[in-house]
């Protein structure tokens, strides 16, 4: 199975667009939608999710994200992504933020029957007696993968294009979470490093992930890649 990751814009039919072209040479099975990632404000989770489905036909899975929001508030998205008949929600953006956890998000995602609840692998014996079904590694970049056998896992990939990426990558690290090793940053030949990197991956499993830095930008590239 093949999961990406969209950052909705503020215009709905440039990013049907985007997609169709995008899906025209990578076989989604669904689409995993940020909740304001970094903390830039986005369009709702949930609306984007279920207006992109409505029109793609793709399954999407709304990220579900702790930070500003009491339990009132992550109960009604829930309840928000059930009732838009959703296919699944997603809590990835950190194991605790403020008095909530990505545990009570899934604890209280129990009595929904989401097929995907997707989180991270961090504490991930406890994430399965919650409720996860899925989980998403950090983004990987050299081997040896990362596989794990107590849950269906998919490989994070994030191609980089250019090495100006990383300054800008680097500033946000602690919020992101990741490393990128030096041997990476340093390839003359970012587009074979990835071709390399992306055989390694789908060596070890048939599960990606795919997390474009700006997908539209990024297609002319991503199409290389996968074709």
């Amino acid at each position: 199975m093949r999961g990406v990751e969209f950052v909705p814009s503020n215009n709905f039919w440039e990013d049907v667009c985007v997609l169709k072209e995008f899906l025209g040479f990578y076989e989604a099975d669904f689409i995993l939608i940020p909740d304001n990632p970094l903390g830039s404000p986005k369009p709702s989770s949930i609306v984007s999710a279920k207006m992109l489905e409505d029109k793609l036909g793709v399954k999407m899975i709304a990220t579900i994200g702790a930070e500003g929001k009491s339990r009132e508030n992550i109960l009604s998205l829930i309840q928000g992504a059930n009732y838009a008949n959703l296919s699944g929600i997603a809590c990835v953006s950190g194991d605790k933020i403020g008095n909530l956890s990505t545990l009570d998000i899934l604890e209280m995602a129990q009595e929904y029957g989401f097929e995907f609840k997707i989180t991270t692998l961090n504490n991930i014996e406890e994430k399965i007696k919650k409720g996860a079904t899925h989980a998403i590694t950090q983004p990987i970049f050299q081997t040896p993968i990362p596989i794990s056998k107590k849950i269906q896992s998919y490989i994070n990939f994030m191609p980089i294009f250019s090495h100006s990426t990383f300054e800008a990558i680097a500033k946000n690290q602690e919020i992101l979470g990741f490393e990128i090793p030096s041997s990476y940053q340093n390839s003359l030949d970012l587009m074979k490093a990835n071709k390399n990197l992306l055989k390694d991956i789908l060596h070890s499993t048939t599960h990606l992930y795919l997390t474009p830095l700006n997908l539209k930008k990024q297609l002319p590239y991503l199409k290389e890649l996968f074709a």
